[in-house]
Order: structure tokens, then C-alpha cells, then sequence
């Protein structure tokens, strides 16, 4: 799974619609437009930055914990 494929993911648990898989083309304005307009209702008063924000945090969370599951750390 891609980094642009993880945050698509991740945007499912903040917006009512998740992210095409075109977002990141789009301009500043079309992002946050597309953010602002398919907010999950806790999310609506959020600007866009904080919760692309939260979704960049799930998605590299998401990511670290399956490396590590994959790839244990030696002690």
C-alpha cells in the first residue's frame, strides 16, 4: 500500500467521503474545498489544515504499526 493509498484510507475516518485517488493533484483551494465539504459531522467546524492533519497522523500511524508487525525491532 502507497503513502497517497494510506491517506485516501485514512481520510475515510474523517470525511463522509474519502479522498480520490486524484487529490494529490488538486490545488490548495480544491483540497481544502473537497475537506471542508465532505467533513464528518464531529469534524464540519474543523478547519481543513487540522484535520488533514489527523489524517495524515492515522495514515503514518496506520504505516509504522504495519512495518512493525512485518519487520519486528531486535532488542
Amino acid at each position: 500500500m502507497t503513502h497517497e493509498e494510506l491517506i485516501i484510507w485514512a481520510s475515510g475516518t474523517f470525511l463522509t467521503e474519502s479522498l480520490p485517488t486524484n487529490y494529490n493533484i488538486w490545488t490548495d483551494d480544491q483540497f481544502n474545498e473537497f475537506i471542508e465539504s465532505h467533513a464528518w459531522e464531529p469534524f464540519e467546524n474543523w478547519d481543513a489544515a487540522d484535520i488533514y492533519e489527523s489524517i495524515q497522523s492515522l495514515a503514518h500511524d496506520a504505516e509504522y504499526n504495519l512495518i512493525r508487525k512485518l519487520i519486528p525491532l531486535k532488542s
